[in-house]
């Protein structure tokens, strides 16, 4: 189903990761409903020192969206990176990229972006930063829709 600007994001599946990760029961997961800076709507959890947003936007072409941001992120002028370069993150939806100097994962199944943002979660390497991502977006992936996979208009 295609996320509109009404959809709740914060669900019992979303907090149920959120806990898994954290490792607190999931009604220590708070969670408060905002609006990403995409529009979209957005479900902010906190756990302890664990503070992930998960946003679920409904816009056209999130296989382009994710596409497109990984070569630009990828990309990179002169002779230094200042940023790490987006890694691929294997079987999550149809497509999934972790941006590690953003601590953030974009994922789809061809219907929705699915946007996971780990805003504070100290003392927690980066392997544990992108399978937290990865694990609070799942349970907001569908099945996939291989018709949907394409990338922008020529």
């Amino acid at each position: 189903m295609r996320a509109t600007l009404t959809t709740d994001v914060c669900t019992a599946a979303g907090r149920a990761a959120v806990a898994r990760d954290a490792g607190v029961a999931p009604s220590a997961v708070r969670m408060r409903r905002a609006e990403a800076s995409t529009a979209a709507p957005e479900c902010i959890f906190h756990a302890g020192a664990l503070v992930l947003s998960v946003s679920v936007s409904g816009a056209p072409q999130p296989f382009a969206v994710i596409d497109r941001q990984d070569v630009e992120t990828s990309q990179y002028w002169g002779e230094k990176r200042w940023t790490p370069a987006p890694q691929p993150v294997w079987h999550e939806g149809a497509e999934a990229f972790w941006f590690p100097g953003t601590d953030q994962l974009l994922t789809t199944e061809g219907i929705n972006l699915v946007t996971a943002t780990l805003v504070r979660w100290p003392h927690v390497g980066r392997r544990r930063r992108r399978d937290a991502c990865a694990a609070a977006a799942r349970p907001y992936l569908g099945r996939i829709d291989k018709a949907l996979l394409r990338g922008p208009a020529p």
